[in-house]
C-alpha cells in the first residue's frame, strides 16, 4: 500500500515544522535575552517568570503534538 498525502496535509506539517522551530528558536533566545527585556519594558521578575512560564507551555505543547506525528 502506497501512503499519499494531499497537499493540505503536506501544508500542515510544514506549518507546524516551522512553528515548532520558531518556538524552538525563541526559547533559546529568551533566556539570554530576558533581562534585557524586561528592563526594556519595566516588568517585574514574577512578570518576567511568566513570560518564560508561556513559552515552556508552549514548546511543551509542540513536544506533545510533534512526538505524535513521529
Amino acid at each position: 500500500m502506497k501512503a499519499t498525502f494531499s497537499t493540505a496535509q503536506k501544508r500542515i506539517v510544514l506549518a507546524c515544522t516551522a512553528i515548532y522551530t520558531a518556538a524552538y528558536l525563541n526559547r533559546l533566545n529568551l533566556a539570554a535575552a530576558l533581562g534585557y527585556i524586561a528592563q526594556a519594558l519595566h516588568i517585574t521578575p514574577a512578570q518576567a517568570g511568566l513570560l518564560q512560564t508561556a513559552f515552556a507551555i508552549s514548546y511543551a505543547a509542540g513536544q506533545m503534538i510533534n512526538g505524535a506525528l513521529v
